[in-house]
């Protein structure tokens, strides 16, 4: 880390700190900055794999580039944090001969207008509206190089709004008593306050979900049946499945959900060459690279807690229709506002982590 990087990281350090949850990814020298951080290490969290812990804020000052796979590591990075503030290199000399260093590291970034001069590089641009604000800076000048750029930048993770996961949707050929109209209520009132929200589906029993094409929020996530199969075959009737979804719903499906939270390690394995990007389950499935996503709380909208204030909320559509339909008390609207208000307030941080790196 230049000084130049310390100096940029110092002064936005009391606006990063106002997190809670605060982790560190290889720590050096701006460990001061941040006491009450979790220091993870390369030797505590393999970057290249997803990572089981949570944060509210993850800074990584100049670890990008001992990564192979930059689409990999942002996608289990974000996964598991609200908002990431990355520190790096845009261009610079190393020595006589040019840009890399003897250590190998030859990924550089394009940033905004500003491009390193290999050919080798990863855009942020690529992020698309992740990347909330950036700001790039002269830094680290050497014998060899008169013009080295840095850049610091706050990226939104995939926790920065409440994750919502609805679970049991009628697809079959016998409807249940509870009804799919009830079940389309409560799909409604997610939709009313403008909440995305994932929703199994089976993939042979999609006919009855072609109504969905009407729900702007609905994320479709593919319920997969516990199966046990040749890995071949198993790639396969993921792919079919996934596939019918698509056609039948006229959008991409990229999230999986795993028959009661749980799979095989040929399913962990089979589903990114399946084409998925990332699933929703109790826990991580054996053999698989993909970022996932368990929840923080699993039940019934009765016994939901705002203030445990949970980043990833599953529902189960059955139990939420007939409390619609009882007398009870209307606990899902409780529930959605909820995560409506705490929506508004995480974009408000978001912009204000956005100015503090445009000015600091």
């Amino acid at each position: 880390m230049t000084n130049e990087d310390f100096e940029r990281l110092r002064r936005i350090a009391s606006d990063l700190n106002a997190s809670s949850q605060v982790g560190i990814l290889s720590p050096t020298v701006e460990a001061p900055l941040f006491p009450r951080a979790t220091h993870l290490p390369r030797k505590r969290w393999d970057l290249n794999h997803p990572g089981t812990q949570r944060f509210d804020l993850i800074i990584g000052a100049n670890v990008f580039l001992c990564s192979g796979n930059p689409d990999r590591w942002f996608a289990n990075v974000l996964a598991s944090c609200k908002y990431f503030v990355i520190q790096d290199v845009v261009r610079r000399k190393r020595g006589p001969v040019g840009e890399f260093g003897p250590d190998g590291d030859q990924t550089r970034f394009a940033v905004g207008d500003e491009r390193p001069r290999t050919s080798q590089y990863f855009d942020l641009a690529t992020l698309g509206d992740r990347v909330l604000g950036f700001r790039t800076y002269f830094g680290g000048a050497n014998e060899y190089d008169d013009e080295p750029t840095h850049f610091v930048a706050v990226l939104r993770g995939d926790l920065a709004e409440p994750v919502l996961r609805i679970d049991g949707y009628p697809s079959g050929v016998n409807v249940p008593p509870w009804g799919r109209a009830a079940a389309y209520r409560v799909l409604e009132a997610a939709e009313e306050r403008d909440l995305s929200y994932h929703l199994g589906l089976i993939p042979s029993h999609t006919k009855s979900a072609v109504s969905l094409k009407d729900l702007a929020n609905v994320i479709p996530a593919m319920l997969g049946t516990a199966t046990r199969l040749p890995y071949e075959q198993l790639v396969y009737q993921l792919t079919e499945g996934r596939t019918t979804l698509e056609q039948e719903l006229g959008t991409s499906v990229s999230a999986y959900i795993p028959a009661r939270g749980r799979a095989g390690r040929g399913t962990g394995r089979a589903l990114a060459d399946s084409g998925f990007r990332y699933y929703l389950a109790d826990r991580p499935l054996r053999g698989c690279d993909l970022p996932f996503f368990a929840a923080d709380f699993s039940g019934s909208s009765a016994a939901y807690r705002p203030a445990s204030a949970p980043n990833i909320v599953a529902l189960d559509l059955p139990t939420e229709s007939q409390l619609l339909e009882g007398d009870n008390e209307p606990t899902l609207a409780r529930l959605l506002d909820d995560l409506v208000a705490r929506k508004a307030t995480e974009r408000q941080r978001g912009v204000g982590l956005a100015r503090a790196i445009a000015q600091g």
